[in-house]
């Protein structure tokens, strides 16, 4: 972590030497918790977006400490570019969001159909605790 640490105070000449360490290990942190949660599909959209912000921000920070070559040579920008490309997508298949859309999906069908009965004064669909929507 002590390299980490000199190579994150060269990328980011201008905060104080003192809150390096701690700008390093929420870079760490962040990195390893975004790119879990786009492996597993959790959350992805938000986290792709928050992914293309932390690559923009390392890539201005390469330009800065060690030049733009070294920024286009990592393929730093590139990679910023597909986090927002993927944050855009309208679905994620197999992935957790899916799974969750399904059974968000089941229960707002129920919830909707409770909805349009309460108009004529009935509720037709109920919802039971797993997911699953029956008609009375």
């Amino acid at each position: 972590m002590t390299h980490f640490m000199a190579y994150a105070a060269k990328l980011n000449p201008w905060f104080p030497k003192t809150v390096i360490p701690a700008l390093a290990w929420f870079v760490t942190v962040a990195e390893t918790l975004l790119g879990a949660a786009l492996i597993l599909g959790f959350q992805t959209r938000r986290a792709a977006q928050l992914s293309g912000w932390l690559l923009l921000a390392f890539g201005i920070g390469m330009t800065a400490g060690t030049g733009i070559k070294s920024a286009l040579n990592a393929s730093v920008f590139s990679a910023s570019a597909g986090a927002f490309l993927l944050a855009t997508s309208p679905e994620y298949r197999l992935s957790i969001d899916s799974l969750r859309r399904i059974g968000i999906g089941k229960r707002d069908a129920a919830h909707n159909a409770c909805i349009g009965g309460q108009l004529k004064n009935t509720c037709t669909a109920l919802l039971d605790l797993n997911g699953k929507h029956r008609n009375q």
